[in-house]
């Protein structure tokens, strides 16, 4: 398996989203910038080419109520919410993200860069414990492009570097 490199993977599905459906690039003007907007991307990318969704069943910064999230998929209720890491820790992320969304959504999920989280991985680990509708998803592009939860990023790790990860 060969994964291209994650700025590639996020122009490459950044592309791909502005050439096939234009109308669900809705900018955020508090969106902190490129990268944010390219992971966004990336998880309207995976509902659309990987769960087959229609593109009416997918939100992008669309309010509902007191909350607007990233990217919401109304077939399944669920958000995904984009999280550079930029000034914060991925758990510290994970947290507000669960205040911010409160009991609405079926299931949470945030999109993150791979590194930010890879280093504050016991961290984000031992908040999830505590949170069950929450997950944390990275963007991969390998034999097709796909959104892994961190079950497999371990997996995965484990496989390429030999134990390099051995949280569970």
């Amino acid at each position: 398996m060969s994964i291209k490199p994650f700025e590639e993977m996020l122009h490459e599905s950044w592309e791909w989203f502005n050439e096939r459906f234009p109308q669900l690039d809705v900018p955020d003007p508090e969106e902190v910038g490129m990268e944010h907007r390219r992971l966004k991307a990336t998880a309207v990318r995976y509902f659309l080419e990987s769960v087959k969704l229609k593109p009416n069943e997918i939100y992008v910064e669309v309010s509902f109520s007191r909350m607007k999230p990233d990217v919401y998929d109304a077939h399944n209720n669920i958000v995904y919410d984009a999280k550079t890491s930029r000034g914060r820790t991925p758990s510290e992320e994970i947290y507000d993200l669960t205040k911010y969304y409160g009991l609405y959504p079926k299931e949470i999920r945030a999109v993150m860069r791979p590194l930010p989280l890879i280093l504050d991985i016991e961290s984000v680990v031992n908040r999830l414990k505590a949170l069950p509708r929450m997950g944390v998803y990275v963007p991969m592009l390998d034999d097709g492009f796909r959104l892994v939860g961190l079950d497999e990023l371990f997996r995965i790790m484990d496989e390429k570097y030999n134990g390099f990860l051995s949280y569970k």
